[in-house]
């Protein structure tokens, strides 16, 4: 009787195997963790598309390293495409260009905390004052930009973010030709692989 009850529950425990599921098909968190003794800085690329959902569109391509699985650094250029009411329905594309470094924080395996400085080389239709110009001339904008968002690994090397990010040194509403007019913030979604 023993020993039939023991193939009994052999059987029984065949019926229930354990699969590990492959990492390259875990979502969420970074699965591939190295062994410390194989630690080394992991640079990654990609690009985030930004819109304050009104007057702005941003594109920024970016470079980074991870310092450690939480850390990172980056930098990247940037372009921006405003539209700017002229008056009786009419609007003007504006094109700017410039550049940005930032750090990003990794918390608690999903949240993201942004922090950077941008430049933009932008267009403008007032002078320092306020008053309007006939021709816009160009104006250098430089701004702390602070974010916060999530982060997800797809497989081991593809991620996906979104940030929501405020530009804490710029003032809202300056003057009806502010750049970042109705408001200094923006949406941000973006990709990156690491290699």
């Amino acid at each position: 009787m023993t020993v039939a009850g023991l193939l009994l529950s052999i059987a029984v425990m065949a019926q229930n195997p354990t699969v590990p599921i492959p990492s390259n098909l875990r979502t969420g968190v970074r699965t591939a963790q190295k062994k410390e003794s194989d630690k080394k800085l992991e640079f990654f690329v990609g690009g985030n598309i930004n819109s304050n959902f009104g007057y702005n569109l941003a594109l920024a391509p970016e470079l980074g390293v991870h310092i450690t699985d939480w850390f990172s650094v980056g930098a990247g250029p940037r372009y921006e495409l405003s539209f700017m009411g002229m008056g009786m329905g009419n609007y003007t594309a504006l094109h700017a260009f410039g550049a940005n470094v930032f750090t990003e924080f990794l918390i608690a395996r999903y949240f993201l905390v942004h922090a950077g400085y941008e430049y933009l080389n932008y267009p403008s239709f007032c002078d320092e004052e306020g008053y309007p110009l006939s021709t816009p001339m160009r104006k250098n904008n430089h701004a702390l930009a602070l974010g916060i968002g999530f982060k997800s690994y797809i497989g081991t090397d593809l991620s996906l973010y979104a940030l929501y990010v405020i530009y804490p040194t710029q003032p809202l509403n300056k003057n009806y030709n502010d750049y970042y007019a109705p408001m200094p913030m923006f949406a941000r979604v973006g990709i990156t692989y690491d290699f």
